[in-house]
């Protein structure tokens, strides 16, 4: 009887360079930033028609299962590389973080169906136009990811920085970021 060898993912993956392997992680990310956008554009399109809920509800739900595949792949990538180009437990966190925004858009466009919301609040209107810059703002952010190690040490959080500054900004204006928009 032959004794059969089991090999771990990392060994059976060394065929393929690191190099493709963190291109791949750094698309996903890029791809999940990219349906977070169109899922947040569809909830705001959501709140300016509320007669169309159902079909726009089913939309960011389809975007949403596609966001929880890209995270399932990334964290599975995760776990078979050797080498990755930032820290490990930092992509984890950004792939759960995405993935988060987009269960928390597809969880309010399910509470609008359920609780048969027929009018938006000016605020509501407001708060799903700024989550909408806010993803893409954040697209914008996760695109720099790939280089982010190829600039020198001194530029790369400068870079970084630079890219968060207008999800900090989109942030602050928000109507939800005080208490009266809260309350109305």
């Amino acid at each position: 009887m032959r004794r059969r060898s089991i090999q771990s993912p990392s060994v059976r993956s060394r065929n393929v360079s690191p190099y493709y392997s963190q291109r791949s992680v750094f698309s996903a990310f890029a791809e999940h930033a990219r349906l977070t956008v169109q899922a947040a554009g569809r909830l705001r399109q959501l709140f300016a028609a509320l007669g169309k809920v159902t079909d726009l509800k089913a939309r960011i739900t389809l975007v949403e299962h596609q966001g929880d595949e890209i995270t399932r792949g990334a964290i599975t990538r995760l776990r078979s590389q050797w080498i990755t180009a930032l820290d490990r437990p930092d992509i984890h966190l950004l792939a759960s973080r995405l993935d988060d925004v987009l269960d928390a858009i597809e969880a309010v466009a399910e509470r609008i169906e359920l609780f048969d919301i027929r009018e938006a609040s000016p605020v509501a209107n407001e708060a799903a136009r700024v989550l909408e810059s806010a993803t893409i703002a954040v697209a914008k952010a996760v695109e720099f990811l790939p280089d982010a190690r190829k600039t020198s040490s001194n530029c790369a959080p400068r870079s970084a920085r630079s890219r968060a500054r207008p999800i900090r900004c989109t942030e602050a204006r928000s109507p939800l970021s005080s208490r009266r928009g809260v309350t109305r």
